[in-house]
C-alpha cells in the first residue's frame, strides 16, 4: 500500500469544499483518506466536498459522525465517514466490517 502525506492550505470553507470536490472526482473504489486536525479545522467541510466529487446529492447533508461513529452516503462509490477520535482501536471497530470494499474517509 502506498502512503503519501500531502498538505494543502485553504482560506475559507468554500475553498475547502472545492478542494475536497476536486479530490472526490478522482477517487476510486477502495481509496482511503485519513484527515487529522483540531476541532473546527475543516475536516467535515472537506468531506462535504469529497461527497460532491463522488456524486452524492447536494441535498444530502454530510455531518460529523462524532456521535454515530460512522455515517454512510451513496454516490458513485459509497462514502463511509468515520470519526476515530473516541476509539481506542480502529482495528477493533473495523473487525467484521467490509468498509475496504468501498471508499472510507477516516477522521482522527
Amino acid at each position: 500500500m502506498k502512503e503519501e502525506c500531502v498538505i494543502y492550505h485553504t482560506s475559507s470553507a468554500e475553498e475547502t469544499v472545492d478542494l475536497g470536490r476536486q479530490l472526490g472526482e478522482f477517487l476510486t473504489r477502495g481509496d482511503v483518506i485519513s484527515l487529522a486536525g483540531e476541532l473546527g479545522s475543516g475536516k467535515t467541510w472537506f468531506t462535504k466536498g469529497v461527497g460532491l466529487g463522488l456524486g452524492i446529492a447536494r441535498h444530502m447533508v454530510i455531518t460529523s459522525p462524532s456521535f454515530s461513529l460512522v455515517n454512510e452516503y451513496e454516490g458513485r462509490h459509497t462514502l463511509f465517514h468515520l470519526d476515530a477520535y473516541r476509539l481506542e482501536s480502529l482495528a477493533d471497530f473495523l473487525m467484521g466490517r467490509s468498509l475496504a470494499r468501498n471508499l472510507a474517509r477516516l477522521q482522527a
